[in-house]
């Protein structure tokens, strides 16, 4: 195998970038607004449980001259409201408000040693909390939000209780204007966090699968977080591995690395087009390879086909015709490649189509053909040489990496004189059957490469666009919005 290698067992860095833009954050906020709203629904009962919320007197020389004692007896809230947008190099900002508070109160108390009994409301147009948060990553891969620079406004303070005691007065409302502030600002200080954490957590940093029977496991880091006016990115390293390595298979060291320039452009845009979108993966070239290159050290694709007259007579007739009367048994296959099959992004040769092209090839992959006569009779080995096109795309709802293939394209020679004579042409058939049998392990392996996700109930990320990335173009960049599913 020519070329560069990532050594066996090494992260790929960057292997995955994620990107979030404020687009990503305002359907976010749409996920987290009806907790919200849920949470300061019970507003009401924590201020009811807080009765009485002022409870003062005034003394002259010892001698209370005005005193009250006031409850809440009812209140309603109008309809809050909750954005996350993008500060550039600060992470993001917060803003949270809620609207029309209404509070009525009984309040008794004493004038002069009078008693007196009054009720009234207050009106608060809005209370509105605006902060700063910081999210990080720390040394587990685990997302934080810090909120820092919180302030708490109150607009449209209305006081309409009537024959309130002028001296009490201001220290009222000066405490309900506390009380509702500290209220709603614990509750949004203390539960936005957890809630956007509570989200990002989702996005895996290790996941495992199987491919014909062998695990495999997928491992991320994050290395760094950059913020720009847009959003911000996720540079990961990525990894994948398996246990099963079989001896029979040549160990290359590695992997094949392009080692191109990562991607620059990742932005509010997806490349080259006017579309904005909410997040992004874009994959490196070279973590796919690795994966293919496991696959390949396992032994997967040194598979064995047994009896396949049995299962596809009509294959294989139309293939070789007469073979039956020819050969004294049914046909058993076995592939042994000497090299691991490669995936190349944007080939050249690609055409312009929505999803990200790219081609499957496996060099010098042998194709022996067996009698199953109880002997094992070879009667016919190739050297086959295989480009599959396909197209690459995001299988949701699982969000794997789906891939369609095209007609595959075959060279070959032959290495061993067949035992009979064939029409060369019939050769050409042969690539069709042995695509059939090695697309579906491949299938298997790139749908088993989750592209992180949120798992939000009622919510998915919504595949809409794909497009090559990077300095060489083998960066495949994956475009989602969260969008509500409808079941």
């Amino acid at each position: 195998m020519k070329g560069q290698v990532v050594p066996d067992g090494e992260f790929i860095s960057p292997g995955l970038f994620l990107r979030i833009n404020e687009l990503g954050f305002e359907q976010l906020t749409a996920v987290m607004t009806p907790i919200i709203n849920d949470i300061l629904d019970t507003v009401p009962q924590m201020i009811y449980a807080l009765n009485p919320i002022f409870d003062e007197k005034v003394k002259v020389w010892g001698i209370t001259v005005a005193s009250a004692r006031a409850s809440v007896t009812n209140m309603t809230l109008g309809e809050p409201w909750f954005t996350i947008d993008v500060a550039e190099d600060l992470g993001i900002t917060l803003s949270a408000a809620v609207n029309d508070i209404h509070m009525e109160f009984k309040v008794k108390g004493t004038i002069l040693g009078i008693g007196y009994s009054i009720s009234g409301d207050i009106d608060m147009a809005q209370v509105r909390l605006d902060a700063d948060a910081n999210i990080f990553v720390d040394e587990f891969d685990r997302f934080h939000v810090e909120i820092t620079n919180i302030q708490m406004s109150i607009f449209g303070f209305n006081f309409d209780i009537n024959n309130f005691p002028d001296d009490l007065e201001d220290l009222f409302q000066d405490d309900v204007r506390d009380l509702i502030e500290d209220t709603i600002n614990d509750i949004l200080s203390e539960e936005i966090p957890p809630l956007l954490e509570d989200l990002l957590s989702q996005l895996p940093t290790d996941f495992g699968f199987d491919v014909s029977g062998h695990p495999f496991l997928v491992e991320y880091t994050i290395d760094n977080t950059v913020w720009d006016r847009d959003g911000g990115t996720f540079e990961m390293s990525a990894r994948i591995s398996s246990p099963d390595e079989n001896p029979a298979v040549p160990d290359f060291g590695g992997s094949l690395a392009t080692l191109s320039e990562p991607p620059d452009n990742i932005g509010a845009y997806v490349p080259d087009s006017e579309d904005v979108y909410g997040f992004g993966a874009i994959v490196s070239d070279d973590f796919i390879n690795q994966a293919l290159y496991v696959l390949f050290r396992t032994g997967v694709i040194s598979a064995d086909f047994n009896a396949i007259a049995h299962t596809s007579d009509a294959l294989m007739q139309l293939i070789f015709p007469g073979l039956n009367d020819t050969l004294p048994g049914d046909i058993d296959v076995k592939l042994r490649p000497n090299y691991p099959p490669i995936l190349l992004v944007s080939p050249p040769a690609a055409a312009d189509i929505s999803a990200v092209p790219v081609e499957i090839q496996f060099g010098d992959l042998i194709v022996n053909f067996y009698v199953d006569d109880g002997d094992e009779t070879l009667f016919l080995r190739l050297a086959v040489n295989l480009i599959i096109p396909a197209e690459l795309t995001v299988d949701y709802p699982a969000n794997t990496i789906g891939i369609t293939f095209g007609d595959p394209e075959m060279s070959f020679y032959v290495f061993a004189e067949p035992v009979i004579d064939f029409d060369n042409a019939l050769f050409e058939d042969v690539a069709p059957v042995i695509a059939d049998l090695l697309l579906p392990i491949l299938s298997d392996l790139l749908s088993g490469i989750q592209i992180p996700s949120f798992d939000v109930e009622g919510y998915g990320l919504l595949l809409f666009k794909e497009a090559a990335m990077g300095g060489s173009l083998d960066y495949l960049g994956f475009f989602l919005n969260l969008e509500e599913v409808v079941p």
